[in-house]
């Protein structure tokens, strides 16, 4: 079943210049959809009516979405006359003029639950849903997802009516769209879903629903996330989008909460920091379904984060699924670049990434690219300098600095970038305090040629683009 939304493109309707600043957004989410405003009210917008209860109706009589940013009275008053048939009414929704909530008034078995929650996602705020059979099962049978046609759509009314009030059903055949229903369901049921190969349905038999699948089922995608810092404006408009559409978000708890809000159709998959190989290959799981599974980091994904840990666990996956996945990796912000830009521009030059920890790598290892890089004379970004298990390898870190760098060398010490608890501190490595660096510190060691200077009251760092003498 094709999506209403993407082949009738919606037509926005606001009435005041404070609710098309909303409309905006929505546009910018759905840009195939059409602002039309009343005649005067948006001197910017080309697209005018002059009566909302005739060009409203004009619009449903079309079979078009609509999205009001108004007051809901105003579309029921205006719609109510023509109200005669559920399961043809195209989506129609109502959202607040500030953003603040969305309401699918008609069109459920048309996809407006479904369009409401992409709107709410888009606004940061909720659908106000109150399909009965979506909010009890979780699932809206009379709206299948793409590539699934229901044969019988006039028996649905019915058949839903019969689960609400206590009947049981089983299902006959597969499809991941039903994998996380909460439908009442048992082997003996007398109520059956069946899910039935391209081609001509059989007609459908008492207390049945049957479900054509048009086209294979839809491909599963794993959009690696970067959050950068932290902060929303940090992210990438892209990664920000990936958080409002995927199905399911999963992370490290810490990085999940930095992530939120979270739509309440989304699920949510919290774990252990240390248990990136079992995240990875839970999220390949779930795409194997047809499903959207975003992974969350912090950070940019693909630098110590969970890049390496889903292509690993791709990589050695043999199953059949394995080739029918898409793979979406969204960059962020690196610690590294979000510390050197608190202190001006320390890796303006050649520069060199090292992560402290020997969780994954020996120590030997660790030592040996820590001496080469300080003897290139680099700017360093050192990640992973402490952990609760990792207290006395920074003392050797900062003894292999003193040995392979001037004492004036200038440090930067960047702690919990754009977070509530930042820090920051600037100072030499021969005067650094050790205790002063965390587990959530990253240290960027400058060059020779790094420079500090003051200016507006405060000291910045910079590496200049040149080596060339002076």
């Amino acid at each position: 079943m094709e999506h209403i939304e993407d082949t009738v493109p919606p037509a926005i309707l606001v009435l005041s210049q404070s609710a098309f600043i909303t409309a905006k957004k929505i546009r910018d989410y759905l840009p195939h959809s059409v602002i039309y405003s009343h005649a005067g009210c948006v001197p910017e917008n080309n697209n005018e009516y002059c009566a909302f209860p005739e060009f409203i109706q004009q619009q449903y009589k079309a079979g078009r979405p609509v999205i009001a940013l108004c007051a809901t009275g105003i579309v029921i008053r205006s719609l109510a006359p023509l109200l005669n048939n559920k399961l043809v009414e195209p989506p129609v929704i109502v959202v607040a003029k500030d953003g603040s909530c969305v309401i699918p008034l008609l069109g459920a078995a048309r996809g407006a639950n479904r369009l409401a929650e992409k709107l709410a996602r888009a606004l940061g705020c909720q659908a106000a849903v109150t399909t009965s059979g979506e909010l009890r099962f979780g699932i809206n049978l009379l709206c299948p997802p793409d590539g699934l046609e229901l044969s019988n759509r006039h028996d649905g009314k019915t058949f839903v009516a019969a689960l609400l009030n206590g009947a049981t059903v089983r299902i006959e055949g597969e499809h991941p769209w039903l994998a996380n229903a909460r439908l009442p369901l048992s082997d003996t049921a007398a109520h059956v879903i069946r899910i039935l190969p391209g081609g001509e349905a059989p007609s459908a038999k008492a207390n049945e629903l049957i479900y054509r699948q048009l086209f294979p089922i839809r491909k599963g995608r794993v959009s690696i996330i970067g959050l950068g810092p932290g902060p929303k404006q940090f992210r990438t408009v892209s990664a920000e989008r990936v958080l409002k559409d995927a199905d399911d978000i999963l992370g490290y708890d810490f990085y999940i909460n930095l992530a939120g809000p979270f739509a309440r159709n989304q699920t949510i998959h919290k774990s252990s920091n240390r248990e990136e190989l079992a995240r990875a290959h839970h999220a390949l799981a779930l795409a194997a379904q047809g499903r959207h599974a975003a992974l969350v980091s912090s950070g940019d994904p693909g630098i110590y984060a969970m890049a390496a840990a889903v292509f690993e666990a791709w990589e050695h996956t043999d199953e059949a699924w394995a080739d029918n996945i898409d793979m979406v990796i969204e960059p962020g912000v690196s610690a590294a670049f979000a510390a050197a830009a608190r202190f001006g521009a320390p890796l303006g030059h050649d520069f060199t990434v090292i992560s402290l920890s020997d969780n994954l790598k020996s120590w030997e290892i660790i030592e040996k690219r820590l001496r080469l890089a300080s003897k290139a004379d680099m700017v360093l970004a050192l990640y992973n300098p402490v952990s609760k298990t990792r207290t006395e390898q920074i003392d050797k870190v900062v003894g292999i600095l003193r040995q392979e760098r001037l004492p004036n060398a200038i440090i930067a010490l960047a702690h919990d970038i754009a977070r509530q608890d930042e820090m920051l501190k600037i100072t030499t490595l021969e005067q650094l305090q050790i205790q002063d660096i965390t587990s959530r510190t990253v240290l960027l060691v400058g060059s020779s040629k790094t420079r500090i200077f003051r200016k507006n009251g405060r000291n910045w760092i910079y590496t200049p683009r040149s080596y060339r003498e002076s």
